[in-house]
């Protein structure tokens, strides 16, 4: 469970990565911040 929690996170990390390089910084946060709550 915590292993796919984690691949989940860098998955979601790549994500956000991609977001942020075609969208505005602000939005990408409002993204990720949830997922600090998560680790």
């Amino acid at each position: 469970m915590d292993k796919e929690l984690k691949k989940l996170t860098i998955d979601a990390e790549k994500f956000a990565h991609t977001v942020v390089s075609s969208h505005h910084v602000e939005n990408v946060q409002i993204l990720v911040m949830p997922l600090s709550y998560l680790s």
